[in-house]
C-alpha cells in the first residue's frame, strides 16, 4: 500500500534525470502546437517546446533548465539553435525567464513553462504552476 499510495509523487526513474524523462514524455505523448501559437514552425521547435513543457511537469512548481549542450544532442541540431529556441519560446509566451545564469557563481539560466497553454501538461501539472509563471515568482 506504501508504494501504490507514493507512485504519484514520482517525478522521474531513479537513475535518470528530470530532463531524461522530460525527453521521453515528449516522445511518448507529443505535443502539436498551431501556426498560430509559434512564431516559426519546425520540427525541432516543437520538439523543444515539448520537451519543455514536459520538464516543467515532470519539475513541478519549481523553475527549469534548458542546457543547450545537453538538448542539442536528443534534438540533432547544434547548442546555439537550443540558444535560439529559448529565444523564440519566450517570444512566443511559453517560456519565463526566472533567473539569468552566472558563469562567476556556475548557475545555469532558470525558466518556467507556461503549461496553460497546452492542455495536456496543465492538467497534469502541480498546483500553484501556473500562478507562478504568471507572477513570475521562482
Amino acid at each position: 500500500m506504501e508504494f501504490l499510495s507514493n507512485w504519484d509523487a514520482v517525478r522521474c526513474i531513479p537513475g535518470h534525470t528530470p530532463l531524461d524523462g522530460a525527453i521521453e514524455q515528449a516522445e511518448r505523448h507529443r505535443i502539436s502546437f498551431s501556426d498560430e501559437q509559434l512564431s516559426i514552425n519546425t520540427v525541432g521547435y516543437q520538439r523543444f517546446l515539448s520537451i519543455a513543457g514536459w520538464l516543467q511537469v515532470t519539475r513541478g512548481n519549481r523553475n527549469i533548465l534548458l542546457p543547450c549542450e545537453k538538448l542539442s544532442e536528443p534534438l540533432r541540431v547544434k547548442p546555439g539553435t537550443i540558444s535560439r529556441y529559448r529565444k523564440f519560446a519566450m517570444d512566443d509566451g511559453f517560456l519565463r525567464l526566472m533567473k539569468r545564469h552566472s558563469f562567476k557563481d556556475r548557475e545555469a539560466t532558470e525558466f518556467r513553462f507556461d503549461v496553460s497553454r497546452v492542455p495536456m501538461l496543465e492538467e497534469r501539472a502541480q498546483k500553484g504552476c501556473i500562478e507562478a509563471f504568471r507572477n513570475g515568482a521562482n
